[in-house]
């Protein structure tokens, strides 16, 4: 399968989904809540596997189902946006962890075989950071080596990796993911999700 033994999938699902009102994290997607679909599609790489929540922490970890390669973290300064949340998970890896895949939860197209395709990106390029393309820009899901995990730590605020990636371009490898930019943030995202899934699996 190509997967890398020393890395580990993060999926950062800290957020309060102020613009949509209640927990995008519990979005019903494929009759299951959208983190659970995003959290079915890593497990299945059958690598550690941390999911970090924060806001409706309670509601959120009642309802899903996690495998015993996933360890459930609770960020509690998910307020101050999502650098927390990747502290968070960094600070709780083992030391034998030398790759992260960071991905969100409202990416409805997320899947296993992206995942495998970024690792697989990686290994054919060497490049030491490897992230989806889509909209004409890169993103989340995205794999970053051990080497910056120190400036991710040292994030602040609501910033992501992409502020770390963009000072070093050239060390950066992409995989086209054309539906990436498809995400969950408002009721209207909901709708137009809904009305428009049967044409987005048939372009997929």
């Amino acid at each position: 399968m190509g997967i890398l033994k020393d890395a580990a999938i993060v999926i950062l699902a800290a957020g309060q989904s102020q613009r949509l009102g209640h927990a995008k994290q519990l979005v019903t997607w494929q009759d299951k809540p959208l983190l659970q679909h995003t959290l079915d599609e890593a497990e299945a790489l059958q690598i550690p596997t941390y999911v970090v929540l924060g806001a409706h922490y309670n509601a959120i970890e009642d309802a899903i189902v996690v495998g015993h390669q996933t360890t459930v973290l609770r960020n509690n300064d998910w307020p101050e946006g999502m650098a927390s949340s990747i502290r968070c998970a960094l600070l709780a890896l083992p030391e034998s962890i030398a790759w992260v895949l960071f991905c969100v939860c409202d990416q409805p197209y997320i899947s296993s075989d992206l995942f495998q395709n970024l690792i697989k990106k990686q290994q054919a390029t060497k490049q030491p950071i490897v992230a989806c393309a889509y909209s004409d820009t890169f993103g989340v899901p995205i794999l970053l080596h051990r080497q910056f995990f120190s400036a991710l730590l040292a994030l602040q605020g609501d910033a992501g990796a992409k502020k770390i990636v963009l000072k070093n371009i050239d060390k950066l490898a992409t995989f086209d993911f054309p539906l990436g930019h498809i995400d969950i943030d408002t009721s209207t995202d909901i709708q137009f999700l809904t009305n428009n899934e049967r044409h987005f699996r048939t372009d997929s």
